[in-house]
């Protein structure tokens, strides 16, 4: 499909399951799309579908269940069995050509799984139009009728088939992406001009960018940085980081070992955010300082231009350690140790602060400012009065 009729940013985090109704889709077609469909959620992709039946409504009960989001894109006189299955639902009012184009031209690409005569008929939709779908599932009829073959003598397009859900969405996501480097620079401008206010819809195209480019271990691990990188949110939102986190370094290697120690340290920055937002302040101080000497020894294994930013961080958890800290004195009455604790957050926050600059002033005062008025409102509780300058 010419590039003018697809908006790659628009369609870059959408991904269409198709395939075999409910009459006809074997056991090991749901299966092939539950684990699709796990795989979408698992990379904050969105899927679409046509209905909740068959292999399309195995793929949604599976994103749903791993908390991602399903749109249903509906031809005409479609009804749904469980409409509450799906984040939004878009009923075209069209006929089944019609639509599939419209299906196709509002993901980034397709994974077929199992099917009969309605799936060829979205697959010769995609061969006329380029528009990318993969076979997911070697062993179905429809994968062994186009498998290396073209549909007719023009040649216009092939069909990859592949095993693995995994091995789906790369191939999708290769597809029309743009360059690596392009990719990786939009993924840091995404980043960076959003952060420190940004949210959850600001960080995941940086992450979906950072997916465009994975053409190696790190490129994905630097993915899972972006998506887990949300910061003071919900309990559930520093778990969900943690484990991106971990899943990132084991992903890494043991052959990077300065990323997989910088991942360690994050991960360890989560879980205690984590236990902030729960209430557990002891703990929360514990893991903290734990994080706070892990981003302190990554310096020893890390390119001497990335630490001033590691040895803020170590800074920065140092004050949210003795914060937290002085939060759980504060509860069990010990407020002269609470208020000495503080002065200890404030040197903390400070010490981050001075360390920032390289990444500009706005962002680096702009993150002192969030992380200090907490410990302001608490200093004002316990009746602690700021030196003036003057």
């Amino acid at each position: 499909m010419p590039e003018s009729a697809r908006s790659a940013r628009d369609i870059a985090t959408q991904v269409a399951i198709l395939g075999a109704s409910a009459d006809i889709a074997t056991a090991a077609d749901l299966k092939l799309a539950a684990e699709a469909g796990h795989a979408i959620a698992e990379r904050g992709l969105t899927c679409v579908v046509a209905g909740d039946d068959g292999v399309m409504g195995e793929a949604a009960r599976a994103v749903r269940a791993a908390g991602g989001q399903v749109v249903a894109i509906l031809p005409r006189e479609k009804r749904l069995s469980d409409p509450s299955l799906f984040t939004a639902v878009v009923d075209t009012g069209l006929g089944w050509v019609q639509f599939s184009d419209a299906i196709f031209r509002s993901v980034r690409g397709s994974i077929a799984i199992g099917g009969g005569a309605g799936t060829l008929a979205e697959l010769a939709m995609a061969y006329l139009t380029s528009a990318p779908v993969i076979l997911l599932g070697g062993a179905s009829a429809i994968a062994e009728r186009v498998r290396d073959r073209p549909l007719d003598e023009r040649d216009l397009a092939r069909f990859p088939v592949v095993e693995t859900s995994q091995e789906a969405l790369a191939a999708i996501l290769r597809a029309g992406g743009i360059p690596a480097e392009e990719a990786r620079a939009r993924a840091d401008d995404a980043h960076f001009s959003s952060y420190p206010f940004g949210s959850r819809d600001d960080y995941l195209p940086a992450a979906h960018d950072y997916l465009v480019a994975n053409e190696s271990r790190e490129d994905l691990a630097r993915f899972q940085d972006a998506l887990g990188d949300h910061f003071y949110y919900s309990v559930g939102d520093y778990l969900v980081a943690a484990s991106h986190y971990l899943r990132a370094r084991e992903l890494a290697g043991p052959d990077r070992s300065s990323f997989t120690a910088y991942l360690t340290a994050i991960a360890l920055e989560s879980i205690g955010m984590a236990l902030a937002a729960a209430g557990e302040h002891g703990l929360a101080s514990s893991v903290s300082r734990r994080s706070s000497a892990a981003y302190q020894d990554t310096v020893e294994v890390s390119p001497e231009e990335e630490h001033h930013l590691l040895l803020h961080s170590a800074a920065g958890l140092r004050g949210d350690a003795q914060f937290f800290a002085a939060t759980e004195a504060h509860a069990r009455g010990a407020d002269d140790d609470a208020r000495r604790l503080l002065t200890q957050a404030r040197q903390g926050y400070e010490e981050a602060l001075a360390l920032h600059p390289p990444y500009g002033d706005r962002v680096s005062s702009s993150s002192f400012e969030r992380a200090i008025r907490p410990v302001e409102a608490l200093e004002k509780e316990l009746g602690v009065v700021e030196p003036s300058d003057g």
